[in-house]
């Protein structure tokens, strides 16, 4: 959500797809950028850590989403670093939505400007009351060699201790996935060098 004195239009966004319900249970999953532009806008969505990227144009007042080719672009698993984290570029400013659907469970999530964009978060995290799905969050680097301290408010599913922060190291468009059986809410993740983040939630 976007707080107050903050802007939720700019040219450049940063988006990371978290895992979703088993593949089986829920359908192929389907990826998309939503666009929408008070003057007509070109751009490109990219991949950083591997090439990838695609354009786009949205016509003045216009909305276009923009379904991405069949991949896989959120990673599974705890303590899990990946490339799958996208970059948004445009020439004029846009304002960006990422969408993920699932035959039962889809999902969005409003992107703000990389200006907006902050070196620390403590994540909301969703607890699912039905088992199926464990708590998460996932942390997005915007720049090479960030180092990033996260800390856990309960036990990881890969067995990281609450309350005792590690630290990784990311370069632009990796993305790294915390998981664990219990609610994450409270977790802390900053940027050690300050370079700007994005951290992604099921809040």
């Amino acid at each position: 959500y976007a707080l107050v004195g903050q802007s939720s239009t700019g040219t450049t966004f940063w988006l990371a797809y978290m895992e979703n319900l088993d593949l089986i249970f829920n359908d192929d999953p389907v990826f998309a950028v939503v666009l929408h532009a008070e003057q007509e806008a070109t751009g490109e969505i990219q991949i950083p850590a591997t090439g990838f990227s695609i354009p786009f144009t949205v016509g003045a007042g216009g909305t276009e989403e923009v379904e991405l080719p069949p991949a896989l672009y959120y990673i599974q698993g705890s303590d899990i670093t990946g490339n799958t984290g996208i970059r948004i570029t445009a020439d004029v400013p846009v304002r960006a939505t990422g969408v993920h659907y699932r035959a039962y469970f889809s999902e969005a999530t409003h992107l703000l400007p990389e200006p907006e964009l902050s070196n620390e978060y403590f994540p909301i995290c969703y607890a699912d009351d039905v088992g199926n799905d464990p708590s998460s969050f996932v942390v997005l680097s915007t720049e090479d060699g960030t180092e990033i301290e996260v800390t856990p408010s309960v036990l990881t599913l890969s067995l990281r201790p609450p309350g005792v922060p590690f630290t990784i190291t990311l370069n632009a468009g990796q993305i790294y996935q915390v998981q664990a059986a219990e609610d994450l809410t409270g977790s802390r993740a900053r940027s050690l060098s300050g370079q700007p983040i994005a951290v992604f939630s099921v809040a």
